[in-house]
């Protein structure tokens, strides 16, 4: 944990010397920086906060650091389990180069995925502040579309980047051949565990997770986006009473998980990405144990 004046971050890293970032913050921007809690000029800091204005707080030099690929990553990406597991494999390049070329274009991929996912959850989030308009639906259509792709390809990536890694432990199991490659996403990979190490953490956290209603949901919205439809909106006005929340409404498109509207809300991106967050801080763990037992 780092401590920095008037806040307290939580990132897990350790080392180097503390440099000052300045954070814009709003709305918006407060909840995505759920691991950050005022803390000793709490009001003070509060009121910067209602006013929109911008803080600046000091942080770990590197802390939000990818060390695959050196961007930066929001507060809320597992990161230091992240850099452990890489850390711990990239000096097996050598002894697996063509496992490792996999496993590490992958890696790479579920940092700049994440990123790609946050940063349109952050961009939905602000387009519900402003004024309807043909260019607020249009900026929310984009975020939409790069939020679902971007998220479901997180879980497909770390998936491809296991399969790389199973091959470093049982070649025959995981080939890196044609079919077995195609099928190296998510659902193929937690079967392929579940094969292997069927008593492993690992294999147990990936079949619970592809299992996982939001799972479908996600791959459902990911599926509808990319090659079926944009999104639409449905507006009720009730005679009496506030306006209820415009939906879009899918029943139409036969869902696998069953969904049959979203609100255009704040959880219709917001809901996903904490369940991301969540099921990343439990397979990053189960990743890291399974590489330094085995690897």
């Amino acid at each position: 944990m780092n401590r920095a004046k008037g806040w307290r971050i939580q990132t897990g890293i350790r080392t180097n010397p503390l440099v000052s970032v300045a954070i814009p913050v709003s709305e918006f921007v407060r909840k995505r920086f759920s691991r950050v809690r005022a803390s000793g000029d709490e009001g003070k800091y509060k009121n910067q906060v209602d006013k929109g204005r911008r803080l600046t707080i000091d942080v770990r030099h590197g802390s939000m650091v990818a060390n695959t690929i050196g961007i930066q990553m929001p507060a809320d990406f597992p990161l230091a389990a992240y850099n452990d597991i890489h850390s711990h494999t990239a000096p097996l390049q050598p002894r697996f180069p063509d496992a490792f070329r996999h496993y590490a274009g992958a890696w790479k991929a579920v940092a700049i995925r994440f990123r790609s996912a946050a940063e349109a959850d952050d961009v939905f989030q602000s387009s519900l502040n402003e004024q309807s308009s043909v260019e607020q639906r249009f900026r929310q259509e984009v975020a939409l579309f790069q939020f679902f792709t971007s998220s479901v390809s997180v879980l497909d990536s770390c998936a491809y980047a296991l399969h790389a890694i199973g091959n470093m432990i049982d070649a025959a199991a995981f080939p890196l051949t044609g079919q077995s490659l195609r099928t190296a996403n998510f659902r193929g990979v937690a079967k392929s565990f579940e094969a292997r190490f069927p008593a492993d953490s690992l294999a147990v956290a990936l079949v619970s997770i592809n299992a996982d209603t939001l799972a479908t949901e996600l791959r459902d919205f990911r599926n509808f986006l990319t090659h079926r439809v944009a999104s639409s909106r449905s507006y009720v006005m009730p005679t009496t009473g506030p306006n209820p929340p415009v939906r879009w409404e899918v029943s139409h498109l036969e869902a696998l998980s069953g969904v049959q509207a979203l609100p255009i809300a704040s959880q219709l991106t917001g809901r996903y990405r904490s369940w991301v967050i969540g099921r990343l801080d439990v397979l990053f763990a189960a990743i890291n144990s399974f590489v330094r037992s085995r690897l």
